[in-house]
């Protein structure tokens, strides 16, 4: 369920242009996803309902966004000393 909602909230399908654009860390851990080919990437975004069964677009990456989403994470209290 986490990776078929992160690929729905990260990944735009443009029908119209053939083309999927997708999260940057598709590139870099590619051997991770059944190989790593173009072909094996949309079998897995088809898989996750993010493109239709039949489609074949094109695949380009986006720039990673480096920012950090402080509310991502939680606070960091140190415990004291007893």
């Amino acid at each position: 369920a986490n990776s078929r909602d992160y690929l729905r909230r990260e990944v735009r399908y443009d029908a119209r242009n053939n083309r999927v654009d997708v999260p940057a860390l598709l590139r870099w851990f590619s051997a991770d996803f059944d190989g790593g080919s173009d072909d094996a990437k949309r079998n897995i975004l088809r898989r996750h309902g993010v493109i239709p069964a039949d489609a074949t677009p094109d695949i380009t990456y986006r720039k990673y966004d480096w920012t950090l989403h402080i509310t991502n994470y939680a606070l960091f209290t140190p415990l004291t000393a007893q």
